[in-house]
């Protein structure tokens, strides 16, 4: 896919035979910014999972990529498994809108979001 900045391995699971890896590609939104600065941070405490609809993956890592868009996500996961890193989780990822959950509002300060 366009946009490719890079591949980076991640621990997946040990075992006797060693590390297995886990293909992360990068393609670095545009579309996220700070979670807060001490002592207004709050704890990543959520993984929010959601449902693109988008005609494909291509079409959904450039939709959570364009600037214009201000929508993003810290993941995309294809429906064949690839994984793509599209914000640092880090930093905030537009995903999740207006929101609230068992008390806990702007989820975006809160969670991790996986298209």
């Amino acid at each position: 896919m366009p946009g490719v900045r890079g591949r980076r391995s991640a621990p997946r699971a040990a075992g006797d035979a060693g590390v297995m890896t886990l293909d992360i590609r990068e393609r670095l939104s545009p579309n996220h910014d700070s979670r807060g600065d001490p002592p207004n941070m709050r704890a990543i405490n959520m993984l929010v999972l959601h449902y693109t609809g988008m005609q494909s993956a291509a079409a959904a890592l450039d939709r959570l990529c364009d600037p214009a868009a201000r929508v993003s996500a810290h993941y995309l996961v294809e429906e064949d498994g690839a994984l793509w890193r599209l914000v640092p989780e880090s930093r905030r990822a537009f995903h999740a809108g207006v929101s609230c959950w068992q008390g806990e509002h702007d989820l975006n300060f809160v969670s991790i979001g996986v298209e």
